[in-house]
């Protein structure tokens, strides 16, 4: 009867409202589920989308799930352009940490004018001043690279040879590895990297829409071009994962 639900409710223990303080902290969302083989489909896409006059080499690393996928031709060598920019100043950086190189602030907007607008002129005074030609042997000893080499011709940076797979690995390094400092100083100078090189050259040049690679769950894209033409995919994480290719 209502007499005897009423008397339950009267005898029923009442339980105790805590209130939340407004500075209570928020509890962090679970991360979403570490989805494999992604690494796998964006090497398979970039492969299948090649024309037949284009001879490719591409890798992908995944940061998420640490897979690293080389392609058909990621372990063949290719000539840098401006990827061998970054090489030579991960070596500088590196140099600078462990032996006490000099780096002035001057030398550090050479950097920037490298990374960024993909500035030869800078490069080519970093490539002098810091013995840029031992970069690729020093830089290779250091991360067990397999085959990036320094140009054939004396002073030619742009013809440092790398295969796609050191890159990834060079990437991965930079990432994950470097300290936190140097890491930011590298990739706070490619965020801001114009899209039209110092040159006049499309820095966007050579890279796939990552639609295209089976990578649309990065969406709504953050899309960092660096001038070594290194595409990262991310939405809010600024070191997401990366893929490699090089093609002639």
């Amino acid at each position: 009867t209502l007499a005897q639900v009423e008397g339950i409710r009267e005898r029923a223990p009442q339980t105790e409202v805590v209130p939340i303080p407004d500075d209570a902290p928020i509890p962090a969302p679970e991360p979403p589920p570490v989805q494999r083989g992604l690494a796998q489909a964006a090497v398979k896409a970039a492969q299948e989308q090649a024309s037949s006059s284009t001879e490719l080499g591409v890798a992908v690393f995944d940061r998420g799930t640490g897979e690293l996928v080389v392609g058909e031709r990621g372990h063949e060598r290719f000539y840098t352009a401006s990827l061998s920019k970054l090489i030579v100043i991960v070596d500088v950086l590196d140099r600078r940490r462990t032996e006490g190189l000099p780096v002035t602030d001057d030398d550090l907007k050479l950097v920037a004018r490298a990374l960024g607008p993909s500035d030869d002129s800078a490069m080519s005074a970093l490539w002098e001043k810091f013995d840029g030609e031992g970069a690729p042997a020093r830089v290779s000893a250091k991360l067990d690279l397999e085959g990036t080499t320094a140009p054939r011709r004396f002073g030619q940076w742009g013809e440092v040879e790398v295969t796609p797979a050191d890159y990834a690995t060079l990437w991965k390094y930079v990432l994950d590895d470097m300290p936190d400092d140097d890491r930011a100083l590298l990739i706070s100078d490619m965020k801001v990297a114009p899209s039209t090189a110092k040159d006049g050259f499309d820095q966007a040049f050579g890279l796939l829409a990552p639609d295209s690679l089976g990578l649309g769950r990065f969406s709504p894209m953050d899309l960092a071009t660096a001038s070594a033409s290194t595409l990262a995919l991310g939405t809010t994480d600024p070191y997401a994962p990366w893929r490699v290719g090089c093609s002639r």
